[in-house]
């Protein structure tokens, strides 16, 4: 199955703070009928997430058909690539320059990430997906978390 590191919005639903890609319906996957309520429900997206009190999320988003994801202009996808949820921590050891990524590709990247106020320096063609991903992890981290992220441990099922 297809997945992908992302950052969204948190929204509030049911008086709950989550990520907006818990509401987007995966379109590959089939809804289940409620007998209690007699209707179709849609089958949304399995993710794992870190939710920040500055409204964003970062989350590892797998999913049957990945389109709603990618048509959704407040879902950044942060590598621009879809992984097999199965090669879990070779997603996090591979580098751009391991998918064949020029410098304009790697400066797309760290521009946008500059863009949301992520500290860049350093990161290069050679450095693995893991240490962008600690850098997002801190920036999002409330104050008193900063440091702590782990993107070994954020995983969906």
């Amino acid at each position: 199955m297809p997945s992908r590191w992302v950052v969204c919005p948190v929204i509030v639903d049911g008086g709950v703070r989550k990520p907006k890609v818990s509401t987007l319906v995966d379109p590959g996957r089939l809804p289940v009928f409620d007998e209690e309520t007699q209707t179709f429900i849609d089958k949304t997206y399995r993710y794992s997430s870190a939710v920040s009190a500055r409204g964003w999320a970062l989350c590892f988003v797998t999913g049957a058909d990945l389109t709603n994801l990618t048509n959704d202009p407040d879902v950044l996808d942060l590598f621009g690539q879809d992984f097999d949820a199965n090669s879990r921590e070779a997603i996090l050891e591979t580098t751009p320059r391991d998918l064949s990524w020029n410098n304009g590709r790697l400066n797309q990247l760290t521009r946008a990430l500059s863009d949301n106020g992520i500290d860049t320096t350093g990161l290069t063609l050679d450095s693995t997906f893991e240490e962008f991903l600690f850098r997002l992890g801190d920036v999002h981290a409330d104050p008193g978390n900063r440091g702590r992220f782990n993107p070994r441990k954020v995983w969906a099922k």
